[in-house]
């Protein structure tokens, strides 16, 4: 037999009032006690019981013991709740997907690297920052890790914030001798014209080995949906001082030097350059290098070059910045420099964090001046109790 406790009453008679009425209540989901007073979840549903002239002469319950039903809820809120706190605090992307492919979660590294917000992903969305030519193969990828039970392996181009696609071939070799100015230099400068002949579209940025070897050849490609470059622009373009138009100094400025100084580089890492473009539709540079290959991964593979090793303390450092991919990539180089690191978003935000700081510095001052008036005080006490005991023996 189940009582009802006294905070129930109310509803008790709710219901009662809405079954007068010739209304049903049903699987309502409240609370009852046992005589010994442990409370049960249960789930009651209430019907009129009717004469034969349908005058409402009683009432028939049914009362559901719900308690195991509502602990497997409980427990599977905080399974749900330990999840996402992990999700949040990996590096990696993280996102949650039903069997039919409808996503219901990421985690804000999805964000952040992609750039789009939580609305444009959930559903399908997940698909969307896909390379176009990845877009299937992502999706029948997925199909059969749900449909086999296996996991989701997939090598694929995936769209950063910047709108730059990146990917790098299990066949690339891990590490190859060689100049890694040079190949910074190469690499930056076409990055740089992929990104502000590109009003609209995407840069992609990729790598694969030709050959391995011994001595490595790989080819990297800087891809992009910008203006493009006639036939007769591609055919000075590596030259000194050049451009494809002459209405690009205008409007972009530059001097003409960058590509020529990029065919230098590539040439003495043994390699060529070239490119393939059509106007209004994009462009494409190309080069390779021949390097060696590495008998051994270098322990300092991760480290950052010469200029930036300098050693110096631990410092606090306020970053602002509002591209979440700048944001990202700075923070690796200064925490790998073992400094602590703050992000603001932009200015305002920038300001905001410094006020704070101060007021918190200011904060442990006040704390620490009065723990040493504390300390002094007790100090100059301890001096006054041995000097001055507190009984003085006075002679008869």
């Amino acid at each position: 037999m189940l009582v009802l406790p006294s905070e129930r009453i109310q509803e008790e008679e709710q219901i009662l009032d809405r079954v007068r009425s010739g209304r049903r209540v049903e699987h309502l989901e409240t609370m009852r006690m046992t005589k010994d007073g442990r409370r049960l979840d249960v789930s009651v549903t209430v019907s009129a019981v009717k004469d034969q002239d349908g005058q409402i002469i009683g009432a028939s319950k049914i009362v559901h013991d719900i308690s195991d039903r509502k602990r497997a809820e409980e427990a599977l809120r905080k399974s749900e709740q330990e999840f996402r706190a992990l999700a949040e605090a990996v590096p990696q992307i993280v996102w949650a997907t039903r069997p039919d492919g409808w996503n219901i979660y990421f985690n804000q590294q999805w964000m952040d690297y992609t750039g789009l917000t939580l609305d444009e992903s959930y559903g399908h969305g997940w698909n969307t920052p896909f390379h176009p030519d990845d877009k299937q193969r992502a999706w029948d990828a997925w199909q059969r890790a749900t449909q086999h039970n296996e996991p989701y392996l997939l090598e694929c181009r995936l769209r950063r914030a910047d709108g730059v696609y990146c990917r790098i071939p299990e066949e690339t070799p891990d590490a190859v001798v060689g100049d890694r100015m040079r190949l910074q230099q190469v690499l930056l400068n076409l990055a740089g014209n992929a990104i502000k002949f590109t009003e609209q579209g995407e840069v992609e940025v990729s790598v694969r080995a030709l050959s391995q070897d011994g001595e490595g050849c790989l080819e990297f490609a800087v891809r992009d949906t910008g203006i493009g470059i006639s036939p007769s622009g591609q055919e000075r373009l590596f030259q000194s001082f050049a451009q494809a138009d002459a209405s690009m100094t205008r409007r972009f400025g530059g001097t003409g030097l960058g590509l020529s100084i990029c065919k230098s580089l590539v040439e003495m890492m043994g390699g060529r350059i070239w490119v393939q473009s059509e106007v209004g539709k994009g462009s494409t540079f190309r080069f390779t290098v021949h390097l060696p290959l590495a008998e051994e991964l270098p322990s300092d593979v991760d480290a950052p070059v010469a200029v930036a090793s300098v050693a110096c303390a631990q410092l606090r450092i306020l970053l602002a910045e509002d591209n979440p991919a700048n944001q990202k990539l700075a923070t690796y180089v200064l925490q790998d420099q073992g400094h602590l690191v703050e992000i603001a978003g932009d200015g305002r935000e920038a300001i905001r964090l410094t006020r704070r700081e101060e007021e918190s510095r200011e904060a442990q001052a006040r704390r620490r001046r009065k723990r040493a008036a504390h300390r002094a005080i007790a100090q100059i006490e301890a001096v006054n109790h041995s000097v001055m005991p507190d009984s003085v023996p006075v002679a008869k």
